[in-house]
C-alpha cells in the first residue's frame, strides 16, 4: 500500500498492511526547528511565505518519516481572517491570537465577516496544498480546520463566551452556525486543492470545559453539519478534540466522523471499549515524543499505540526542539510492528 491507501483505508477500517504514522498539521503541528535548519524556512516566516511553507512541510514528511502532508503550522489562520490580532511567535513558538474582535457573541452576530479563504494567508495555505499535492501524489494531503467552538473563542473573548454559554445560549448557537458557514466554504476550498482527508480540530469543545450537557446543546449540532458538509463534498474527517473525552463518548459517536484523534490523557483502551466501532488515533504524549529516547517511543508504540489505536500520531503539537530521529522511531516501531 502507498501513503494514501495506507490512511484512507485506516479511516474506513479496511484490511491494511500496518497502522498509519501521521501528524495533521493545523493545530497538530509537526514542523521542527531541526526540519527549519535543514531547508532553511523558519517560523515565522514560513507562515506566511508560500515557498518557505511548501519547502518546510516537504522536509518534514521526507526527512520525519511522517506519512502526509500538512498545513498551516498553527490554528489562527481562520481567526485572523475574521479580524482577530495575532501574534506570530517565532521558531521556537506557535502563532497564538492576542486579541479578540468582539466582546459579546452579539458583536459576531452584527459583523459582515467576509469568507475566510479571500483573506491573504488562507490563499497562501490553499496554494501551498495545491503544490504539495503536485510534488508528492502518493503522499495523504490533509486539510486543517479549527472547529466551531475553539474559532468563536478566538474571536469572542472566551470568559465572556463560556459564561454565554449558560447566560445567552441563544447567541452562542447563532454564533457557531454562523462561523460553521464560513468552515464549510473553507472546508470546500481546501478539499478543492486534492485533499485526501480533513482535520478539525476544536480543543475548547472538551469535555473539562464545556461539559456534556452543554456540548450536546450547543457543540454537538454545528460541529456534526460542519462534519457532515465536508464529507458530503468527497474525504474522509479526523476530528480531535482535547482533554479526557471519556465522558463525552456517548455523543461524539454521533458527529459523523470517520476518525477520532485524542489527547495524552486519554486512555485509549478505555476509549476503545466505549467507541468500539469508531477508529482511534494518537496519542503520543508530545513531552515523551521530544524527549525520547527512541527505546521509549517504540516501547509506547509497541504497548499501547498499536494494540489500541488505528492511526498512530502524537497526541497534540509536536514540540519544536523535537529531533527528527524521535519522529522517526515512532514511524519504524509502528512499521516494525512487532516488539524487538
Amino acid at each position: 500500500m502507498n501513503q494514501t491507501e495506507r490512511l484512507l483505508a485506516a479511516l474506513r477500517r479496511q484490511p491494511l498492511d500496518r497502522p498509519p504514522v501521521i501528524c495533521p498539521g493545523g493545530m497538530m503541528s509537526v514542523a521542527t526547528v531541526e526540519a527549519m535548519d535543514l531547508c532553511g524556512c523558519h517560523w515565522p516566516a514560513a507562515h506566511h511565505d508560500l515557498d518557505q511553507m511548501v519547502r518546510l512541510a516537504l522536509t518534514v514528511h521526507d526527512e520525519g518519516g511522517l506519512e502526509n502532508l500538512a498545513v498551516p503550522f498553527c490554528m489562527t489562520v481562520e481567526a485572523e481572517a475574521l479580524g482577530a490580532e495575532v501574534d506570530f511567535g517565532d521558531r521556537l513558538t506557535q502563532p497564538r491570537v492576542i486579541r479578540e474582535p468582539f466582546a459579546p457573541s452579539r458583536e459576531l452576530l452584527a459583523s459582515d465577516l467576509s469568507p475566510i479563504a479571500q483573506s491573504p494567508r488562507a490563499q497562501i495555505v490553499l496554494q501551498a496544498m495545491r503544490q504539495l499535492r503536485a510534488a508528492r501524489p502518493d503522499a495523504p494531503l490533509l486539510g486543517n480546520l479549527v472547529g466551531p467552538v475553539s474559532l468563536v473563542a478566538s474571536l469572542v473573548q472566551p470568559d465572556r463566551f463560556f459564561k454565554e454559554m449558560i447566560r445567552e445560549p441563544q447567541s452562542v448557537r447563532e454564533a457557531l452556525e454562523r462561523v460553521t458557514d464560513l468552515l464549510v466554504a473553507f472546508g470546500r476550498e481546501q478539499i478543492g486543492t486534492g485533499a485526501d482527508a480533513m482535520v478539525i480540530a476544536d480543543p475548547t469543545a472538551t469535555g473539562e470545559i464545556v461539559g456534556p450537557r452543554l456540548f450536546e446543546q450547543l457543540v454537538l449540532p454545528p460541529l456534526s453539519r460542519l462534519i457532515h458538509s465536508l464529507r458530503e463534498a468527497g474525504p474522509p474527517v479526523i476530528l480531535h478534540v482535547c482533554g479526557n473525552l471519556l465522558t463525552l463518548a456517548p455523543l461524539l459517536r454521533h458527529t459523523g466522523a470517520d476518525c477520532l484523534s485524542v489527547d495524552a490523557v486519554v486512555n485509549l483502551r478505555r476509549l476503545r471499549q466505549r467507541l468500539p466501532h469508531m477508529p482511534l488515533m494518537g496519542n503520543l504524549d508530545a513531552l515523551v515524543l521530544e524527549a525520547g529516547p527512541p527505546e521509549r517511543i517504540a516501547r509506547w508504540t509497541h504497548k499501547t499505540g498499536l494494540p489500541a489505536a488505528d492511526i498512530i500520531a502524537p497526541a497534540c503539537a509536536v514540540v519544536p526542539t523535537t529531533p527528527l530521529s524521535h519522529l522517526r522511531a515512532l514511524a519504524q516501531a509502528a512499521r516494525d510492528g512487532v516488539e524487538k
